[in-house]
């Protein structure tokens, strides 16, 4: 007698593939999850974002424009090496202004900037003679500038091979 395996087994009661229903629609609309680590490689958190958001890049310009008029308020406070506030008035200025901080870095990414870049580090934690939001800022700009010269590339090769015959003249005249 034949050996049954149990792959066959199992097989018998599923319906075939064609016959399946799927249960989700799964668009790809060019998201992507993107670890963020630290100079020494260190995860300190993921990031989930659509990269060729045209909109961005607004966004990013329209942010750079306020982060002066929000980090304001820390002019006249005195702040520690950990990014705190050294009295009562300096600790609510700093946590207000991390607070907007973060706000507005989630509006420009249009996404939980909290969890990506600010889950282990104060946005106010002086780093190098700046504070930690501002090389996070600048990290996020050179990003975006590296993603969007690879999509623009990519697009003009992918219209030079679809515009190649009338730049040159082959589709002259109806001739293919």
């Amino acid at each position: 007698m034949e050996e049954i395996k149990m792959e066959e087994i199992k097989n018998v009661n599923q319906a075939p593939e064609a016959d399946v229903i799927p249960e989700e629609i799964v668009v790809s609309d060019g998201k992507k999850s993107i670890p963020i680590k630290n100079q020494i490689g260190e995860l300190i958190g993921v990031f989930r974002y659509n990269p060729t958001d045209l909109n961005m890049v607004n966004r990013y310009r329209e942010v750079a424009d306020k982060i002066d008029d929000i980090v304001k308020p820390l002019e006249n406070v005195g702040i520690t090496v950990e990014g705190e506030g050294e009295d009562e008035e300096s600790i609510e200025a700093v946590n207000e202004v991390e607070e907007r901080l973060i706000e507005v870095m989630d509006y420009m990414l249009d996404g939980n900037s909290r969890e990506a870049f600010f889950a282990k580090t104060h946005a106010l934690t002086p780093v190098g003679g700046s504070f930690y939001f501002e090389k996070v800022f600048e990290a996020i700009g050179l990003y975006l500038e590296k993603i969007f010269d690879v999509e623009f590339k990519t697009m003009s090769k992918r219209e030079d091979k679809h515009t190649h015959g009338y730049r040159t003249g082959k589709h002259k005249k109806g001739d293919r």
